[in-house]
């Protein structure tokens, strides 16, 4: 009789487990791609029509009314949004604003000159974006087209005509400026990356992060 009852359990739960649905199945390679979060992926192509890009970066400034000579550094923000698809790419339209500063000295006839700048810089910018379907690539060219507000003193030397007639040079407060520009950022996830540009902007180089904030 015990015997027959061990019998029938078996059988019984032989039948429960062969039911379809019985356990959920396990998935085959459960650590694989298909079940990485995509929210935190790196997109393809992320500067699409109607994204807005933010970037901001820190490098070598570039000389605008200065006089060619000496260091400066400078730092840029730039905004832009996705407007029109054309071709692999889109075109965008933003802005930009950025700060920068020179100095320089001079060892002439035992005169102890020195120069110093600092520039304030607002304009606008458009750029060519392509992402040649790598994930997290973005690589793009534009043009900047804005106005300056320049500040420039000099030391160890009298009388400002006597120094621009020894020197050549005429400060401008308030100038256009114009350039050219070519950059490169990847995304580590959606929303964050790194960022390099070059070219003749308010910076020479520059490296920096760069946000997609939507």
């Amino acid at each position: 009789m015990k015997k027959r009852s061990i019998y029938v359990i078996i059988f019984m739960a032989a039948l429960f487990l062969a039911q379809p649905g019985s356990f959920a199945q396990a998935p085959v390679n459960p650590v694989s791609k298909d079940t990485v979060n995509t929210a935190s992926k790196a997109p393809v192509n992320p500067v699409s029509k109607d994204a807005w890009i933010l970037n901001a970066g820190f490098g070598a400034a570039a000389h605008y009314w200065g006089n060619g000579y000496g260091f400066g550094p400078g730092g840029k923000l730039a905004f832009e949004k996705g407007m029109w698809k054309v071709g692999p790419g889109v075109f965008t339209l933003g802005a930009e604003i950025g700060l920068s500063f020179f100095w320089h000295k001079w060892g002439v006839n035992n005169y102890n000159l020195k120069e110093r700048w600092g520039n304030l810089m607002l304009g606008a910018r458009s750029a060519y974006h392509v992402g040649f379907d790598v994930p997290g690539l973005d690589i793009y060219g534009g043009i900047p087209l804005g106005i300056g507000f320049s500040r420039y003193t000099h030391s160890g030397y009298t009388g400002i005509e006597s120094w621009n007639e020894w020197h050549g040079y005429t400060h401008h407060p308030v100038f256009l400026y114009v350039g050219v520009f070519f950059g490169a950022s990847y995304y580590f996830t959606h929303s964050i990356g790194i960022n390099a540009e070059f070219g003749y902007n308010i910076n020479f180089a520059q490296v920096g992060m760069v946000f997609r904030l939507n």
